[in-house]
């Protein structure tokens, strides 16, 4: 699979979302989408570790709302060819390259959040 500088087939996706649809849960598979979608088709941030703090917090004043506070990213990064070496690997033992990448959108499934972000639908390459 490449995904370097080759024109991918994408479509957008051709419904919004109500904000009261999205779950706790949509919320890091929409980051990691978001991630390969705003580094033009470069880089996926995915395999994110975290909790959920639906607490509200007031610090200085201000009211924070709730957040995800995420550690433990693994980050892909897309490779010519489709084929990667050791060195290619740029973001250490983690980065998967070309195949992270294609397995985070074999089994994506876009929700709420990737609706409401309006990120445009991967279609997988066809040659793997």
């Amino acid at each position: 699979v490449s995904f370097g500088k080759r024109k991918r087939k994408r479509k957008e996706l051709d419904f919004d979302s109500d904000p009261a649809d999205i779950l706790p849960e949509h919320i890091p598979q929409a980051f990691s989408h978001f991630s390969f979608q705003f580094s033009e088709w470069t880089m996926l941030v995915c395999d994110l570790q975290g909790v959920y703090n639906d607490q509200k917090r007031v610090r200085e004043g201000k009211v924070h709302p709730a957040m995800y506070e995420m550690t433990d990213p693994a980050i892909h990064h897309a490779t010519e060819g489709g084929r990667a070496t050791a060195s290619q690997h740029i973001f250490g033992r983690t980065d998967k390259g070309n195949k992270g990448i294609y397995d985070f959108f074999r089994t994506h499934k876009c929700n709420a959040a990737c609706r409401l972000l309006k990120l445009r639908q991967y279609i997988m390459p066809t040659n793997n």
